[in-house]
């Protein structure tokens, strides 16, 4: 079994027929479910974004249509799929992260795998989302601009610079700035007051000294204060920031749960769409078949008529007499009887009137006229409507070409052997329609 699954894995594509193919014929291996999620994650490691892709729809494919006869591959899916799109997520670009979600989507509105289920692939999602993409970890990171880093070469001014950043960063740009001024001020003058507070307060020091070093702790003391009141109104700032971040994350987590919703209805919308438009592209070709079959017999007709417009006229043969209108023999004897009248010659017995032998002998005759044709077609177009049906099926007759010793060609028997069904082995997967998760 495993041999044959790493089989269809490795022709496994994103089409339709593949994906559907493959996950029908694990679903009936239902009792291997492990070794099915086993190989699965194996042959995903080793696969490339494209194929690791396929191999995603086909997980999907394969614990949503197999929920209902049990929980095996619910089980042992969810061991190895976070594993699996953490990994895929991390190394994808944004058309295959796209195509991820809608999938973690699909199992959201499901309920696939349960609530805790869908919170666990939300935070895949959104550790994905906080992750830079390939492209951006490339390049180097850029800083935060400050106020100071902001202002432009040319000399612009550095309020126009500043404009540009949030009120909030601005101001706490300057009141760190204050709070870092403060401090080292207040660290100059502790270590003054370390030095002249202790000879100041020794017994017997001059007035002098004692006057130094109280006007020193005096500086320290407005020093302190003033840097203790400068990282009290940056740490004020900090929490309105944070609350700013707070409220735009809560916004846009608003407005993304609403942007997924209209991202289903344009998902359902569109899958709409393209089956109507199939569907009217069938009715076109019904309707162009329908109208070549009903054309298919008047250009016989026609081709037909012109051809016994062109043939020659036969000459009309008159049948032989019946014998009732033969002479009779003279009888024997020595008396010559008179020779009776002459009988009326009888007429030719008239043939049936059909459409066919009509058709024949309008024919016959405008055989000679310029226009036969065009004369041929209006006169049989005057026929009775009974005579014009039997007159179609004849030549639908003549045309047609004969059936009697074809062959029937034989039904195409099932796979046979291995006690499973085929589910498309030996088939061409490559098919046009690309699979769509929310099809289940």
């Amino acid at each position: 079994m495993e041999g044959v699954l790493r089989e269809r894995l490795a022709k496994l594509n994103t089409s339709q027929q593949s994906i559907e193919l493959t996950g029908d014929w694990c679903v009936f291996h239902r009792a291997d479910a492990r070794r099915v999620a086993e190989v699965w994650e194996d042959v995903f490691s080793k696969s490339d974004q494209p194929k690791r892709l396929a191999m995603v729809y086909l997980a999907n494919q394969i614990v949503q249509t197999s929920r209902k006869k049990g929980p095996e591959f619910l089980q042992e899916f969810f061991k190895v799929l976070p594993r699996a799109l953490r990994h895929m997520l991390a190394k994808s670009d944004e058309k295959t992260k796209a195509a991820v979600n809608k999938v973690i989507r699909v199992w959201d509105e499901r309920k696939v795998f349960g609530s805790s289920g869908s919170k666990t692939f939300h935070e895949l999602v959104h550790e994905a989302e906080l992750a830079p993409s390939p492209a951006a970890a490339a390049a180097k990171p850029a800083a935060r601009p400050t106020a100071a880093a902001a202002a432009p070469q040319g000399g612009a001014s550095p309020a126009a610079a500043a404009a540009a950043l949030s009120p909030l960063i601005v101001q706490l740009d300057a009141t760190l700035a204050a709070a870092a001024a403060a401090a080292q001020t207040s660290g100059a003058l502790r270590a003054a007051v370390a030095a002249a507070v202790p000879a100041a307060l020794a017994p017997g020091a001059a007035p002098q000294a004692v006057a130094a070093a109280q006007q020193a702790a005096q500086a320290l003391h407005t020093a302190l204060q003033q840097e203790a009141l400068s990282r009290q109104a940056a740490a004020t700032q900090l929490r309105k920031l944070l609350g700013e971040q707070e409220a735009a994350a809560s916004a846009a987590s608003a407005q993304m749960q609403a942007c997924s919703q209209q991202l289903a209805a344009l998902d359902g919308q569109l899958a709409a769409a393209q089956r109507a438009q199939q569907a009217q592209l069938v009715q076109q070709q019904v309707a162009q078949q329908a109208q070549q079959v009903q054309q298919a017999p008047v250009a016989a007709y026609q081709q037909q008529a012109v051809g016994w417009a062109a043939a020659p006229a036969a000459p009309y043969e008159q049948p032989p007499l019946p014998p009732a209108a033969q002479p009779a023999a003279e009888p024997a004897g020595p008396l010559q009887q008179q020779p009776a009248e002459p009988a009326a010659a009888p007429q030719p017995p008239a043939a049936p009137v059909d459409a066919a032998s009509e058709a024949a002998a309008l024919a016959a005759a405008l055989a000679q006229n310029q226009d036969s044709a065009q004369t041929l077609l209006q006169a049989l177009m005057a026929l009775p409507q009974d005579q014009q049906q039997g007159l179609q099926d004849d030549l639908a007759g003549l045309l047609q070409p004969a059936t009697g010793g074809e062959a029937a060609t034989p039904a195409p028997a099932l796979a046979s052997g291995g006690g499973s069904p085929d589910f498309g082995i030996g088939m061409d997967l490559e098919g046009d329609d690309l699979y769509d998760p929310e099809d289940l």
